[in-house]
């Protein structure tokens, strides 16, 4: 399921809204947590902000991958989606 929580604008407010979030979901999920990254012709940025968000986040796990043509298309260059996946319990 995908669940868009909120469309940010400003880097700023981006990482206090990520950084709770972000903690929020690593208590209750620990190593079970994995962050993802896409961007629209923005890598160098999207791991820079994901880098500061938290003290806690391994970024050797941190995925990142770009947005596809249609989808950058669609949100604009420069884009940064940030993705909490949770691994399933078995």
């Amino acid at each position: 399921m995908l669940e868009v929580i909120d469309k940010i604008r400003t880097d700023r407010k981006m990482k206090e809204k990520f950084k709770g979030i972000y903690e929020t979901a690593h208590a209750k999920y620990g190593h079970r947590l994995h962050v993802s990254v896409a961007h629209s012709n923005a890598s160098e940025r999207a791991l820079e902000l994901v880098a500061n968000m938290s003290d806690d986040m391994d970024m050797s796990q941190v995925t990142v991958s770009a947005l596809t043509p249609v989808v950058g298309t669609h949100v604009g260059n420069g884009s940064i989606g940030i993705f909490l996946v949770v691994d399933a319990e078995l």
